[in-house]
Protein backbone atom coordinates (compact mmCIF):
# COMPACT_ATOMS: atom_id res chain seq x y z
CA UNK A 1 0.00 0.00 0.00
CA UNK A 2 1.31 3.49 -1.49
CA UNK A 3 2.34 5.54 1.70
CA UNK A 4 2.22 9.45 1.84
CA UNK A 5 1.48 12.39 3.89
CA UNK A 6 0.01 15.86 2.62
CA UNK A 7 -0.52 18.48 5.56
CA UNK A 8 -3.01 20.68 3.81
CA UNK A 9 -4.66 23.20 6.29
CA UNK A 10 -5.20 27.26 6.02
CA UNK A 11 -1.60 27.64 6.30
CA UNK A 12 -0.59 25.18 4.03
CA UNK A 13 -2.96 25.02 0.72
CA UNK A 14 -2.39 22.28 -1.79
CA UNK A 15 -0.37 23.04 -5.16
CA UNK A 16 -2.55 23.39 -8.32
CA UNK A 17 -1.37 20.57 -9.87
CA UNK A 18 -2.67 18.15 -6.74
CA UNK A 19 -5.73 16.72 -7.71
CA UNK A 20 -4.65 16.11 -11.70
CA UNK A 21 -2.13 13.30 -10.20
CA UNK A 22 -5.35 11.82 -8.04
CA UNK A 23 -6.95 8.41 -9.21
CA UNK A 24 -10.41 9.20 -7.53
CA UNK A 25 -12.90 5.94 -6.89
CA UNK A 26 -16.72 6.27 -6.73
CA UNK A 27 -18.37 5.37 -3.89
CA UNK A 28 -22.01 5.99 -1.96
CA UNK A 29 -22.29 7.81 0.82
CA UNK A 30 -24.47 6.92 3.86
CA UNK A 31 -27.26 8.88 1.98
CA UNK A 32 -26.85 6.63 -1.28
CA UNK A 33 -25.27 9.82 -2.99
CA UNK A 34 -22.17 9.78 -5.74
CA UNK A 35 -18.79 10.66 -4.34
CA UNK A 36 -15.36 9.79 -5.03
CA UNK A 37 -12.07 8.96 -2.73
CA UNK A 38 -8.91 9.18 -3.55
CA UNK A 39 -7.90 5.22 -4.44
CA UNK A 40 -5.45 4.68 -1.47
CA UNK A 41 -7.91 6.22 1.09
CA UNK A 42 -10.67 3.80 -0.35
CA UNK A 43 -8.85 0.88 0.14
CA UNK A 44 -7.87 1.58 3.57
CA UNK A 45 -11.14 3.06 3.73
CA UNK A 46 -12.76 -0.52 2.75
CA UNK A 47 -10.31 -2.49 5.03
CA UNK A 48 -11.45 -0.14 7.99
CA UNK A 49 -15.50 -0.75 7.14
CA UNK A 50 -14.96 -4.70 6.88
CA UNK A 51 -12.67 -4.87 9.89
CA UNK A 52 -15.71 -3.21 12.06
CA UNK A 53 -17.99 -4.88 10.93
CA UNK A 54 -17.04 -7.86 12.09
CA UNK A 55 -16.57 -5.99 15.18
CA UNK A 56 -20.21 -5.30 15.16
CA UNK A 57 -19.45 -1.66 14.35
CA UNK A 58 -21.15 0.21 11.18
CA UNK A 59 -18.96 2.99 9.47
CA UNK A 60 -19.99 4.74 6.78
CA UNK A 61 -19.46 8.31 4.55
CA UNK A 62 -20.21 11.59 5.43
CA UNK A 63 -18.43 13.69 3.00
CA UNK A 64 -15.55 12.62 0.53
CA UNK A 65 -13.19 14.21 -1.81
CA UNK A 66 -14.43 17.87 -2.95
CA UNK A 67 -12.81 19.56 -5.97
CA UNK A 68 -11.43 23.05 -5.49
CA UNK A 69 -14.09 24.13 -7.95
CA UNK A 70 -16.79 22.75 -6.01
CA UNK A 71 -15.54 24.12 -2.67
CA UNK A 72 -15.43 27.56 -3.88
CA UNK A 73 -18.90 26.95 -4.58
CA UNK A 74 -19.40 25.58 -0.87
CA UNK A 75 -17.96 28.66 0.16
CA UNK A 76 -19.62 31.27 -1.23
CA UNK A 77 -22.70 29.63 -0.38
CA UNK A 78 -22.03 29.75 3.38
CA UNK A 79 -20.52 32.91 2.47
CA UNK A 80 -23.64 34.50 1.71
CA UNK A 81 -25.41 32.89 4.58
CA UNK A 82 -23.28 33.62 7.40
CA UNK A 83 -20.76 36.64 7.08
CA UNK A 84 -17.23 36.41 6.15
CA UNK A 85 -16.45 36.13 9.79
CA UNK A 86 -18.70 33.17 10.44
CA UNK A 87 -17.90 31.75 7.34
CA UNK A 88 -14.07 31.39 8.00
CA UNK A 89 -14.91 30.01 11.34
CA UNK A 90 -16.73 27.06 9.77
CA UNK A 91 -15.76 26.29 5.80
CA UNK A 92 -12.16 25.97 5.28
CA UNK A 93 -11.22 28.02 2.10
CA UNK A 94 -10.21 26.21 -1.22
CA UNK A 95 -7.34 24.93 -1.40
CA UNK A 96 -7.12 24.42 2.22
CA UNK A 97 -9.62 21.11 2.50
Amino acid sequence: MKKYVTLVNKQNKLKQSYSRNLKLVPVKDYDGKDDFLEEETYKAYKQLKEFLYKKGIIIDLDGAYRSVEYQKEVYERFQEKLGQEDVSYRVAPPGTS
